[in-house]
């Protein structure tokens, strides 16, 4: 999280106290999930709490229109901190891979600092959508799948198509292929000092030592 407000500052990024509160008093973009039990879950020898939300709450999080619709109900999950990722706004490859992830309360937050209020495109094309931000270049994409019953967000594929980087212009770059989204959206991706980076996103660099 310092990380990233540094990064920020550096920018010029405003930093919108109202994320703050949002964490503090388990605040909801709109409705919530109510939480019914704790389930430990271990992962290489490491124990994290994960929280069961109720029958009624997860039907909040179904498939969704649009793939707007779907990163709200993403935000508002984040935002109600609870980490039950066995729910249908993601793709059950997403949900499989989220559930095997060990993750922490101060990491769930760091996700929703990261993106709450940023300003974002989106491109959708066929059955497939790719999220991109305008107003901040530290986050990273969001990818969109459309099914029979709506869409949905697909976790997976941003882990496999985009790369964390340090010490240079940027912090993530991205490293699809031959995938959908990648073959979909190739006339969006743009080489800037060997960083593969969206056209029309936020393309800002950091300043680093060897520009100065």
């Amino acid at each position: 999280m310092i990380h990233h407000r540094i990064h920020g500052a550096v920018l010029g990024n405003a930093f919108n106290p109202r994320v703050v509160e949002l964490i503090r008093h388990r605040g909801y973009l709109s409705g919530g999930a109510g939480v019914t039990s704790s389930m430990p879950a271990r992962e290489h020898g490491k124990t994290t709490r994960q929280s069961s939300i109720t029958d009624e709450a997860r039907q909040g999080y179904s498939p969704q229109p649009t793939p707007k619709a779907v990163y709200e109900k993403y935000l508002e999950w984040l935002a109600a901190g609870k980490y039950d990722p066995r729910i249908a706004i993601f793709t059950p490859q997403s949900q499989a891979y989220m559930a095997s992830l060990p993750t922490t309360k101060a990491y769930f937050q760091y996700i929703l600092i990261q993106e709450y209020s940023r300003n974002y495109n989106i491109s959708i094309r066929d059955d497939v959508a790719l999220l991109y931000f305008t107003d901040d270049p530290l986050v990273c994409p969001h990818f969109f799948k459309k099914t029979d019953n709506g869409w949905q967000m697909d976790i997976l594929a941003e882990v496999a198509n985009t790369r964390n980087r340090v010490g240079g212009v940027y912090t993530w770059d991205y490293s699809g292929h031959n995938d959908i989204y990648t073959k979909t959206f190739v006339d969006k991706l743009i080489n800037i000092k060997n960083y593969i980076r969206i056209v029309d996103g936020d393309n800002r660099e950091l300043p680093i030592r060897s520009s100065r």
